[in-house]
């Protein structure tokens, strides 16, 4: 039972990540991100970092879906997709 709550809870981490790509490629608004960052990024370097946003959620959910498989290795991609986020 904890492993299905731990899954979904990453896996709903994954989706939240996908929200920046969305916001970051325009796909969507996004009003809960304000895109407040330390450093103003360029319209490139925007859509550099919504790649990273999306890399990294896809990460998440293969985790989340590979842990409920009972892969033995479903943890490497979560510390891959920790190490990203």
């Amino acid at each position: 039972m904890i492993g299905i709550v731990s899954s979904l809870v990453v896996f709903l981490h994954g989706l939240i990540h996908l929200l920046g790509f969305v916001k970051e490629w325009n796909l969507s608004q996004v009003k809960q991100l304000r895109g407040a960052t330390l450093v103003a990024l360029s319209g490139s370097l925007a859509k550099i970092m919504g790649i990273l946003w999306l890399i990294t959620g896809l990460l998440f959910i293969l985790s989340s879906a590979t842990c409920l498989l009972r892969k033995e290795w479903w943890w490497m991609i979560a510390i891959a997709a920790i190490l990203r986020s």
